[in-house]
């Protein structure tokens, strides 16, 4: 493929990205149990992304499960709080451009190309 062959594919490649991402609607996380559909949901911290698990892992866990609140975004979990609901509200980590898209004002951490559990 020769420069402005090269070139081309790459602005229609950001073109359907951008039309993509402009598709998904911010969800409502105040008050909701379920902002984005099948999430929250609970998974092993061994089924992550090792850069998030190590994030994590820098501190001792209150247990060895993390709630995934949206795809490649997690939250610690924490057993005496089991209303995976409540996570929605705090700091995440995981993934930039749905951590961005979903809760751009969320504290936390996140990494390009984190995918979901």
């Amino acid at each position: 493929m020769n420069a402005q062959a090269a070139a081309c594919h790459d602005a229609d490649l950001r073109r359907e990205a951008a039309t993509a991402a402009s598709a998904t609607t911010v969800p409502d996380t105040s008050g909701s149990s379920s902002a984005i559909a099948g999430y929250p949901k609970l998974v092993s911290i061994s089924n992550i992304d090792d850069r998030v698990a190590h994030w994590f892992q820098m501190n001792p866990l209150p247990s060895q499960q993390v709630v995934e609140v949206a795809p490649g975004v997690f939250a610690p979990y924490n057993p005496a709080v089991p209303d995976l609901s409540s996570y929605l509200d705090g700091p995440v980590d995981g993934d930039c451009a749905v951590k961005n898209k979903y809760f751009p004002d969320a504290g936390g951490a996140c990494w390009n190309g984190v995918a979901p559990s």
